[in-house]
């Protein structure tokens, strides 16, 4: 199953206390933040950091959900669909955008990178965290922080990718199955990919 194994966040998350009971709402005069994950199942999450520097995780899209068939797209799949929502969603708003470092790399095929298509498409991305103890360090912070007596991070219902993520399908990768032995390398899967945007 997506939960078997061992999560990232099994003991910082709290389904009950980061989940919001009802949908977030995006604060005018706030900017907004993008954080994108390439590869063959991108992805890009939408969230907003309130006053109180309390991370609100407002929507997700997400390539493939783990079932049924797997589903590939490239970065140019996932531009358009990112604009077309954020402009649904979220219109008028100020937009920070976050990559993957790895973003910058050229493609196997040809020079251009995903950082350069996003240029292309008016985005103006920055490269987030390259070290694996930076980003971790950063989400620990958010998860195990109380703002104004709620969760510093604050996850949307809808966010269905991200709620399993942190629920266990985000997980070590195992050393050889069932072993019940990991390795401290997060498991490439579906849920990865919305993880590390997030």
């Amino acid at each position: 199953t997506q939960a078997s194994g061992l999560g990232v966040w099994e003991e910082e998350y709290n389904r009950e206390f980061h989940v919001a009971k009802e949908e977030l709402w995006a604060i005018e005069g706030l900017p907004m933040y993008r954080g994108w994950d390439f590869g063959l199942q991108p992805a890009c999450i939408f969230g907003q950091v309130d006053a109180m520097l309390r991370l609100n995780v407002l929507a997700e899209l997400v390539t493939w959900n783990g079932r049924g068939a797997m589903n590939q797209h490239g970065i140019e799949w996932l531009i358009p669909q990112v604009i077309a929502i954020s402009n649904r969603e979220f219109p008028e708003m100020e937009w920070i955008d976050y990559v993957d470092p790895a973003g910058g790399a050229k493609g196997q095929k040809d020079e251009s990178t995903c950082v350069d298509a996003m240029i292309e498409a008016g985005i103006n991305p920055q490269p987030g965290p390259v070290t694996w103890t930076a980003r971790r360090k950063a989400m620990r912070e958010q998860l195990t922080r109380v703002a104004g007596g709620r969760a510093a991070i604050l996850i949307d219902p809808s966010c269905q990718m991200i709620k399993e993520g942190f629920g266990g399908a985000y997980k070590w990768k195992e050393i050889g199955e069932g072993s019940g032995k990991y390795l401290e390398i997060v498991d490439k899967n579906a849920w990865s990919h919305p993880m590390n945007g997030l």
